[in-house]
């Protein structure tokens, strides 16, 4: 079974292969015979160059970011577990030193006591000096000091907030029949994406780039150039999840990706237009 999957993925891919060389050769006899569009598709080529090469270098220090965040995370790991070790040991135990008492062998020599005089029969008897007596101190008892009661304080209630409207991020937008919708709207870092939906549950999405980029394609299967009416070179891309047209204006880039046809999209592409309810913030 394995080997089988393994031939029919061999086949596939040549299959592939030879379809994109076929393309190749068709879009290089294409170039070959018209020179405006070679000269257009040079050009389109020669300022994405430096945005896909930009691209590039920022996925190579993302990734060389993730290594050195992975040694950290090692790192802490590794103090926490010994601080833990540290912690889960047990106490050691104390030896405590007696006193010692003047046995034999301490070295301490025992006090000895000699017996004084005695009194003689005749001598007066001494008498015991008076006493002094010692008033007791009173103890001071502690005195219960009640806090005053707090008084509560009307607190605010928050007045709902009202929910905004998302506000497009870009300047331009297409003019689309009737039956597309606006159904959603998402902004990047470097784009704006404007989601439209038919009645017949057929999706347009809308991409305004901040500058020139090169939009992903997903296994692109055909390409072929078209011109707009402003004489902008467009490219058409074929791809497995639907048909996107891509182009340059004012130093812009902006894509059309819907399930229509060539002349459709570029209809679409040829309406977009400068809106004039844009708010910059």
């Amino acid at each position: 079974m394995a080997e089988g999957n393994k031939h029919q993925d061999r086949t596939l891919r040549q299959a592939f292969l030879e379809l994109a060389q076929e393309e190749v050769s068709n879009l290089q006899e294409t170039l070959e015979q018209d020179a405006d569009l070679r000269r257009q598709a040079d050009a389109m080529y020669g300022r994405n160059r430096q945005q896909l090469a930009q691209q590039i270098h920022l996925r190579l220090r993302k990734r060389r970011r993730n290594v050195w965040r992975y040694a950290l995370v090692a790192a802490s790991l590794a103090l926490i577990m010994l601080g833990t070790l540290r912690l889960a040991r047990p106490p050691q135990d104390t030896v405590v030193l007696s006193q010692p008492t003047g046995s034999l062998g301490s070295g301490t020599p025992d006090i000895l006591h000699t017996p004084g005089p005695s009194p003689s029969p005749s001598a007066e008897p001494v008498t015991a000096p008076p006493s002094l007596a010692v008033s007791s101190v009173p103890a001071v008892s502690p005195t219960l000091v009640l806090s005053p009661t707090p008084t509560l304080e009307p607190t605010q209630t928050p007045a709902p907030e009202t929910s905004r409207e998302p506000q497009w991020a870009g300047k331009y937008l297409p003019i689309l029949p009737e039956t597309y919708v606006l159904v959603g709207m998402d902004a990047g870092i470097d784009d704006a994406v404007a989601v439209f939906r038919s009645a017949e549950g057929r999706q347009l999405i809308f991409t305004e780039y901040q500058r020139t980029a090169v939009p992903s394609f997903n296994e692109a299967t055909g390409f072929s150039y078209h011109a707009l009416s402003d004489g902008t070179t467009a490219l058409l891309v074929q791809s497995a999840d639907g048909r996107i047209l891509v182009w340059d204006r004012d130093g812009q880039t902006f894509s059309i990706k819907a399930a229509e046809g060539t002349e459709q999209l570029l209809e679409y592409a040829n309406s977009v237009a400068l809106i004039s309810f844009h708010d910059n913030k």
